[in-house]
């Protein structure tokens, strides 16, 4: 699943006619205008919470694309952070082994989803596009990877865990999409 939306997204970028060749050292101060945030957050895993989350931002009108990887990096953090303090807490009122085995594998997948976060955040200050999209997409997966630990045994994922992780997915999905037109900078 991971590997089709991110193929999905560079395709789309690349085949889109926002996209055009500019100079590259002037990629990152390309200002977020209300037609580049409709085109970012149509590519995302859930565009009506890319356009919601964005717009609420006060920092999001005049930001410039590396300012859209800030904002996004700021939305999926505390995310991830509140998530994994949940399933810390269901980890310890857990009393089914099984399920606190799945559970301590998904905070597993929450702390590298946190560590992955803050390496985007500095892959993205040091002007490393491909270095925040790679590490927006592992913090995608490590929830993914929570999902899927559930998948096939006799015990039900929690609905808020299941919501929290595709939650983190569609807030990576801006990072992924903002570190993709970083990459293939759309014209402006």
């Amino acid at each position: 699943m991971r590997t089709l939306f991110l193929a999905f997204v560079l395709i789309t970028i690349a085949s889109s006619s926002v996209v055009t060749h500019a100079n590259p050292n002037n990629i990152g101060n390309i200002k977020a205008s209300k037609a580049l945030i409709d085109t970012i957050c149509s590519r995302t895993t859930n565009p009506s919470l890319c356009f919601k989350v964005l717009n609420a931002d006060p920092r999001t009108p005049g930001a410039s694309l590396k300012d859209l990887g800030q904002i996004s990096l700021d939305l999926a953090t505390p995310h991830a952070k509140t998530t994994h303090t949940f399933i810390q807490s269901l980890v310890q009122k857990a009393t089914d082994p099984k399920l606190k085995v799945q559970l301590n594998s998904c905070l597993r997948n929450y702390n590298e989803a946190i560590k992955d976060l803050d390496e985007g955040r500095k892959a993205l200050n040091s002007g490393n596009p491909r270095g925040l999209n790679s590490y927006a997409s592992a913090a995608y997966a490590a929830s993914e990877s929570c999902d899927e630990g559930f998948l096939g045994k006799s015990l039900p994922e929690p609905q808020e865990i299941k919501q929290a992780n595709q939650k983190l997915r569609d807030l990576s999905s801006i990072t992924i999409v903002v570190s993709a037109f970083l990459l293939i900078p759309p014209s402006h």
